[in-house]
Parts: C-alpha cells; sequence; structure tokens
C-alpha cells in the first residue's frame, strides 16, 4: 500500500452539496474548493477523525515506517490547528485501529505496528489493548482488560444502553498467516464507569460471523442493530489480487447482547457507476440515511474463486475506462449508499452522483479518515495513489464548502 507513487497526504476536504430538482437521496453535487497552508499534523494514512464541540481531533496513523499516537485537533471556528497536549497512560504509536465515541469518551482497541523488516515483507505486532480517552479533560486511561486476543483492520461501535454500554468489534485480522477465525468474530465488551470516572472493559459474549471481512463499514441501525457493508477478504484467502466484497448484513443483538442474529441484506444499484466502487469502504461518513464514501475508485468484476451469491469480488485489471469514464474515475470518487430501506425492506440502495464535479475533488485517495461536522463532511490524510506513480509531498488543507440544504 506504501509502494512508489503513494502519496501521504495531510489535507482536510470539506465537501457539500448543492440541492438540486431531486433530494440528497439522488444527487450530490459538490460545490467549492479552498485550499490552506497547513503545517500540523504531519502527513499520514489510517489515522482517525472525531467531532467534538467545535473541534475535529485527529489521532495516530501511520507513513508505512513511522507511526503515530499524537493528538490533534482543528477548530472550526478559527480556522486553525493545535496539538493537544494529552496526560495519563496514552497507545503506542499504531495504524489500522478502530476508534468509536461514547459521549464525552473516544473507546479505541487494537491496532498494528510493523515491527521489523525481512526478505517476505513486514512483520506486524498487533495490539489487544482498549484505551480511553476523555475528550473534556484529555487523559488516556487504559483498560485493565483488554481484546480477547491482538486485532487490527476492524471495526467498532458503542451499543446498547447509554448508561450500560456495549462496545462491539467486528471482524478483522491478528495479522497471523492462516489465521481466518477472527475476520469472522463478533466479539461484546461491557462498559462501565467505576468510582474514579475511569471505564473498565468486561469481556461478553462472543459470537461467529457467517462470513471474513477486514476494513469493513460498520454502521449503528439503532441502540441494538447494527449494519455490515464490503471490506477485504484475510490475506490468506488472497491468491494475487485481494478480493473485495460487496455483501451487506445486519446484526441483531437482543437487549443483554447474549444473542446476536446475522441476516444478509440486498445490495440494489450494483451498476450505479458503470462497474466503479469505492477501494476502502472503512472510511466514511453518515448524513440522515446516507452512507457517503470519498475513495479512489476501482474497476470490480465477480472472483472466480467464489460463488457471485457470495458478494465477493477481484480488481477488472482488463477493463480500461473510455470516454466520460476517464474523468469520472480520475477526479470524481464520491459514492452514495441509502440505507433508509434497511430496516423494514432489509435492503440498501447505491445512489447516482452527479457527473458534473469541479476538477479539485478528492482524488486518489485511500486510508484516510471521514468525519461530519455540522453542516459539512471533511476528509483528512491517507494515502494519494497517482498515475504518474512519482511520490509528492503534501501539507495542505482543503475545504469544499457546500449549501447546508443538502445534510440537513
Amino acid at each position: 500500500q506504501f509502494r512508489a507513487g503513494t502519496q501521504l497526504g495531510r489535507f482536510v476536504w470539506r465537501q457539500v452539496g448543492q440541492q438540486t430538482q431531486q433530494p440528497l437521496r439522488s444527487h450530490f453535487v459538490p460545490r467549492h474548493l479552498r485550499r490552506i497552508q497547513l503545517s500540523d499534523p504531519s502527513a499520514r494514512s489510517f489515522p482517525h477523525c472525531v467531532f467534538h464541540g467545535n473541534f475535529i481531533y485527529v489521532h495516530g496513523g501511520s507513513t508505512g515506517k513511522t507511526y503515530f499516537n499524537d493528538m490533534h485537533r482543528y477548530d472550526l471556528l478559527t480556522d486553525s490547528w493545535e496539538k493537544v497536549a494529552v496526560s495519563g497512560t496514552a497507545p503506542t504509536p499504531r495504524s489500522n485501529t478502530s476508534v468509536t465515541k461514547l459521549g464525552d469518551t473516544l473507546v479505541l482497541t487494537g491496532g498494528t505496528t510493523h515491527a521489523s523488516q525481512h526478505s517476505m515483507g513486514q512483520t506486524q505486532m498487533v495490539h489487544r489493548d482498549i484505551y480511553f480517552y476523555d475528550l473534556a479533560k484529555s487523559v488516556w486511561f487504559k483498560s485493565g482488560e483488554g481484546l480477547g486476543s491482538p486485532r487490527s483492520d476492524h471495526a467498532s461501535l458503542c451499543m446498547g444502553d447509554p448508561a450500560n454500554p456495549t462496545l462491539v468489534v467486528v471482524g478483522g485480522t491478528s495479522g497471523r498467516c492462516f489465521d481466518v477465525d477472527m475476520a469472522r468474530t463478533v466479539d461484546t465488551y461491557r462498559l462501565s464507569m467505576g468510582d474514579a470516572g475511569v471505564y473498565t472493559a468486561t469481556p461478553g459474549k462472543k459470537f461467529s460471523f457467517l462470513t471474513t471481512r477486514m476494513l469493513h463499514c460498520l454502521v449503528k441501525i439503532d441502540s441494538l442493530t447494527a449494519l455490515v457493508y464490503g471490506g477485504r477478504t484475510p490475506h490468506v484467502e488472497q491468491i494475487g489480487m485481494p478480493h473485495f466484497r460487496t455483501d451487506a448484513w445486519l446484526l441483531r443483538f437482543n437487549p443483554s447482547f447474549t444473542d446476536c442474529e446475522f441476516s444478509r441484506v440486498s445490495v440494489e444499484g450494483q451498476d450505479t457507476y458503470n462497474g466503479l466502487y469505492p477501494a476502502y469502504v472503512r472510511d466514511f461518513a453518515r448524513v440522515n440515511d446516507c452512507i457517503i464514501f470519498f475513495q479512489k475508485s476501482m474497476y470490480i468484476k465477480p472472483s472466480l474463486d467464489y460463488d457471485v451469491s457470495e458478494g465477493i469480488c477481484n480488481f477488472d485489471e482488463e477493463r480500461k475506462p473510455t470516454g466520460d469514464e476517464i474523468y469520472r474515475q480520475d477526479y470524481f470518487h464520491t459514492f452514495i449508499l441509502d440505507i433508509s430501506g434497511v430496516s423494514d425492506r432489509q435492503t440498501v440502495r447505491w445512489l447516482p452522483v452527479s457527473k458534473n464535479p469541479p476538477l479539485l475533488a478528492p482524488r486518489y485517495r485511500l486510508l484516510h479518515a471521514t468525519v461530519r461536522a455540522g453542516d459539512a463532511l471533511y476528509v483528512f490524510g491517507g494515502s494519494i495513489v497517482q498515475r504518474s506513480r512519482e511520490p509528492e509531498a503534501s501539507n495542505h488543507l482543503y475545504k469544499i464548502t457546500v449549501l447546508k440544504d443538502v445534510v440537513r
């Protein structure tokens, strides 16, 4: 992922849209781009962004060689960055973590650090820690009980009763070859706050998901229901080019989180983008009943190694864009998934997007962080893969302004 031709970005894109004859579920039209000189934080992929108060918080990430555990925040009111002075027991530098928000607290789980180099590539050190970050006090706390086993490239949510929440961790990888069990595991952890105002995590019930996946999208539908979409099969299942998933599932828990029902969701509009799909769906923002991805796009085709019904695909290396497709593939990487019908109709649907975007849109971007803040969407950092295959340093903040009607 960090080969020649990959540019690590220090960008924030502010993305909104213009209301057209049809509502958000049909069109999303970018309007304007502003570029601001940026000094901090440094370039990185796999960061996490969270919106809280008037700030967008950025934590962690990696350049592939250097790993970070610093905390930065962008002030939406003053249009400025600052590095946050944190205290407590902070996570060691890492990337490929999962971060979810619980009130004024961030819950960080797992992650990876490449421990050493050898002739076959990089050796991963995968973590099993659980950390809590108090956004109001800028203090880190480490849970005495970690994850059941080391895990990275997973997804997590805090669900259930806010007064007695449950942390749900789905999929991912342990970093060990031929270990596919981790990629199909759904773990639960009871979170409780002690007298000192510090959360602790207690392991709960563990479930075996029907399919393996990592780098997927996990969205809360309600306090007991979550949607899993896409992702990638673990490395052991990859011969040559990776296999990508295009299937969707609902996870329905009972109130005590001692039982979980898995049900397949129909994905409509598969041909909406003429064969183009977002490359990695772990980075997204939710706007009402829509999930929006800003991603480098790719052509995919059903995998010959799997039954088509399994929703597993490969890169389509033989397909070359022509005509208007060249413009779309190079300059426009906005994908919208409508999830309004997931609860009652068990369906999600890809939506058409305007074919007339501005030239300066988030392009060639992978492994970044996306967050909604008020009436706008922000995209930070990531790897920028260009056709020229020539790395180019970046240290700017990009803001795409939009009308408030779209995200209302």
